[in-house]
């Protein structure tokens, strides 16, 4: 299977049918070749091992959870970047066992290795326009999927992965004092005044800043998480990145 093959909704249920240590074997007898004691697996081949054991849920959480929805959408992401890399860049990586102690091929691993970073980074900066914190975050992913070859299938990669630097950009801090909220909560000519697109934006907002949810369970609130007492309007949600259940009490304005 082909990672443009993978479907990004995480709906179609045979893509994580049968068993990825079959296939593990499969992949071995059709693109190994020994040189020097190493084995060689095209990098995209593993990565739809990879997708296929987080979606089944075969790839857990340090706590034994299984991994978000949003985690499963960004691995796939990640799995459509290295396919249209491969292809638009055609440069074809291959992850190499690693079992030598000659540091003349530790050497030349590294700077394998090393090449593929630049390249993948470069790509995804200049041809996709991808921020820091976006990379950054590909590339989290992608150290993740190295360390699971070596811990999950026992394939010795070496430490090569490990000296991937994750990119990252502190982005600045807005901190709204209560007047500017205030304005922004009460004035109906300044409302009035926008069209209808920002007002939405504007009510989202203000909503976000009342509740203090994250923008992902903000987008995904529905009238099901409004409780009606007699002591008010609450607001129940369970975090999609936590599973940690909040309840909070919605002041006047809100309500509406």
């Amino acid at each position: 299977m082909r990672l443009n093959e993978l479907n990004p909704k995480l709906v179609s249920d045979n893509i994580v049918t049968g068993s990825i240590y079959l296939e593990l074997n499969n992949l071995y007898w059709r693109f190994f070749y020994m040189k020097k004691g190493n084995i060689e697996y095209p990098i995209t081949e593993l990565f739809c091992l990879y997708v296929k054991a987080s979606l089944r849920n075969k790839r857990r959480k340090a706590d034994g959870t299984t991994l978000s929805a949003g985690t499963k959408q960004n691995i796939l992401t990640l799995a459509k970047l290295l396919d249209e890399f491969e292809g638009d860049s055609q440069f074809h990586f291959v992850v190499t066992t690693y079992s030598s102690k000659n540091k003349r091929v530790f050497n030349q691993l590294k700077r394998k290795y090393a090449t593929f970073y630049k390249k993948f980074c470069d790509y995804l900066f200049d041809i996709r326009n991808q921020t820091d914190n976006t990379v950054g975050g590909h590339i989290k992913n992608l150290k993740s999927f190295f360390n699971w070859l070596n811990t999950d299938l026992g394939i010795v990669t070496g430490p090569f992965y490990k000296q991937f630097y994750v990119w990252q950009e502190d982005i600045p801090i807005i901190v709204l004092n209560q007047e500017q909220l205030r304005f922004l909560i009460f004035d109906v000519g300044f409302h009035d005044s926008l069209p209808p697109k920002l007002q939405r934006a504007k009510e989202i907002f203000v909503f976000g800043c009342t509740v203090g949810l994250r923008v992902s369970d903000l987008l995904t609130l529905k009238k099901g998480n409004l409780e009606y007492t007699s002591n008010g309007m609450y607001l129940t949600n369970v975090s999609k990145k936590t599973g940690i259940s909040t309840t909070i009490k919605l002041p006047p304005y809100a309500e509406t």
